[in-house]
């Protein structure tokens, strides 16, 4: 009979701590699910923004026909590494020659040598073929 009665308790006390269980994660959710509220009416209550960033880069905005400048970058060469100015090859130069460009500390800062160029670009305008300027190579 004490065996029995032994089984019973053991019985009976995981049946109580199962039931504790459930309660206790019912409490939780019902906590959880509280707190998702609070916090959803808390961000309700948040003015809405939209934007974009990349840091060091101020954002430009371009209506059509407006000029969109094209700058050019130092070359470099697979086999050397060195970086080579744009403008030491014979490539043409802007009127008044090429002027730094250079967005932010960064890019001076890793040696890049953003220059201004002589193409020119308007937003949503198609361009075909043009003679930008003519250069013969020296050998």
């Amino acid at each position: 009979a004490t065996a029995t009665a032994t089984k019973k308790k053991k019985k009976l006390h995981r049946k109580k701590t199962h039931q504790g269980l459930i309660r206790y994660i019912r409490r939780q959710v019902t906590m959880t699910s509280k707190r998702k509220s609070n916090m959803l009416s808390l961000l309700a209550l948040l003015p809405t923004t939209s934007a974009f960033y990349v840091p060091g880069v101020r954002p430009l905005t371009f209506s059509e026909g407006d000029e969109v400048p094209l700058k050019v970058n130092s070359m470099t060469s697979i086999k050397t590494q060195l970086p080579k100015d744009y403008y030491r090859l014979p490539f043409c130069q802007p009127s008044g020659g090429p002027k730094m460009a250079s967005e932010n500390l960064g890019e001076f800062l890793t040696g890049n040598k953003i220059q201004s160029s002589p193409y020119t670009l308007n937003m949503l305008r198609d361009k075909y073929c043009q003679v930008l300027c003519q250069v013969i190579p020296d050998e």
